[in-house]
């Protein structure tokens, strides 16, 4: 993704550090979460350690948040039209963009309190490190103190302000093609389901973790949001779907002859003919 014919739209920059935030989780949601699990951790067991990490997950589950979004509102600048593309996103702009959300994810690193794995509450990361305790009478404790506000902006942001663009998003389209009879290309048509895919991978763990916070939440479904927090699905979202990045794919691991790469005008000032 990271070649230049990709690079050359703004939408492959933003899912490129999309996929640098995914990769740095990667140590907290996947190797130190089946550690954890394995090991049956507790807040208590490895406090400073299982703080440190939560604070990581914390910090790269914001970005995330904040990632998925700016490529759902770039989805929609592309859909609406070129100035506004060009505008917001041509050539540095992108960068700028994706360094904000970047530093949004640090800023959460630095302030609010972090999540802390409970093995006693099906594996998952939340903030009262007494979850999974209930039946222990904890008194004078304020649980209640341990909840930061920015969680809560965080998961509701990625899951109801996604659903709000991409249903913005197929209105335009629905408007554009059967009333204004203006017609949709297929580079637009792939990058609209890619990113749709892509960013409804992280609103349903955002649903579900905001609601196990509070409420009883069975196994099976934080096991749902573990595998959608991870982020490996969108590397077969971009393999299955995007015929370019699956070529240079299989030409990296010497399965495909090498192909030239047609790049066409967009209106994101070039655009590979997916």
């Amino acid at each position: 993704m990271r070649r230049k014919e990709f690079f050359r739209n703004s939408c492959y920059k933003i899912m490129f550090y999309l996929g640098l935030v995914d990769i740095t989780s990667q140590t907290i949601d996947g190797l130190i979460n089946g550690y954890f699990l394995l090991v049956g951790i507790e807040f208590c067991t490895l406090p400073d350690f299982n703080y440190i990490a939560g604070a990581v997950a914390f910090a790269t589950w914001s970005a995330q948040c904040v990632l998925c979004l700016l490529l759902a509102f770039n989805r929609l600048c592309d859909i609406t039209g070129k100035k506004q593309v060009e505008f917001l996103f041509s050539g540095y702009r992108t960068h700028i963009w994706c360094s904000l959300a970047l530093l949004y994810g640090f800023a959460m690193w630095l302030f609010p309190p972090a999540v802390v794995f409970q093995s006693s509450a099906g594996g998952g990361w939340y903030f009262d490190p007494y979850t999974g305790y209930d039946n222990l009478n904890f008194t004078g404790i304020d649980r209640s103190s341990y909840f930061t506000q920015w969680m809560l902006f965080d998961n509701i942001e990625v899951s109801v302000m996604l659903v709000i663009l991409y249903s913005l998003m197929l209105i335009k389209l629905y408007l554009k093609t059967r009333i204004g009879g203006q017609s949709t290309t297929s580079f637009q048509k792939s990058i609209f389901w890619q990113a749709a895919l892509v960013c409804l991978l992280s609103a349903v763990p955002a649903t579900i973790y905001l609601y196990m916070q509070f409420f009883y939440t069975p196994e099976w479904v934080i096991t749902v949001a573990h595998f959608g927090w991870q982020g490996r699905a969108p590397a077969f979202v971009y393999l299955i779907f995007n015929r370019s990045i699956r070529r240079h794919v299989l030409r990296m691991l010497g399965l495909k002859a090498v192909t030239e790469v047609t790049v066409v005008t967009s209106t994101i000032g070039h655009r590979q003919q997916n």
